[in-house]
């Protein structure tokens, strides 16, 4: 379900969904404009997706406000290798709370976080994160 313009009012929709599909497996939900709105609705479906490996929830213009939620969801995603949280704008705010689920992503291979603005502030943590993903394989992190 990519670039499909949804909005908070489609992630709605979608989180109605998600709470049928507990045994979902990959999850593409990129380029929907789901705003920090739409985060919300989304983390507590997210987070009943236990079975999860891939979540795509890049350029959806979460920004700081939307990272909470996000990383309220990762931390019940224990079994997640894909991650895409690429062009949210999350800048230094959100890495900080993405930081701490993201570390204990102990089966991470694939982490894409680049254009979020996260600069020198938000690359602290997120370099803590980083070294504690050993199984890690692809990382993006461009124009931090």
């Amino acid at each position: 379900m990519e670039e499909n313009s949804l909005g908070p009012t489609g992630a709605a929709h979608v989180a109605s969904a998600l709470e049928k599909l507990l045994r979902l497996k990959r999850l593409w939900l990129a380029d929907n404009a789901f705003g920090p709105e739409g985060a919300e609705v989304l983390s507590r479906p997210l987070g009943q997706l236990t079975h999860l490996e891939l979540l795509s929830l890049a350029e959806n213009a979460l920004g700081a406000a939307g990272a909470p939620p996000v990383a309220s969801a990762l931390e019940r995603l224990t079994r997640l290798k894909d991650l895409r949280l690429f062009d949210n704008g999350f800048g230094p705010e959100g890495a900080e709370v993405l930081s701490g689920p993201l570390g204990r992503l102990s089966l991470l291979e694939v982490l894409s976080l680049q254009t979020n603005a996260l600069g020198s502030a938000g690359a602290g943590p997120v370099a803590m994160a980083l070294g504690k993903l050993t199984r890690l394989k692809r990382l993006w992190l461009v124009g931090l």
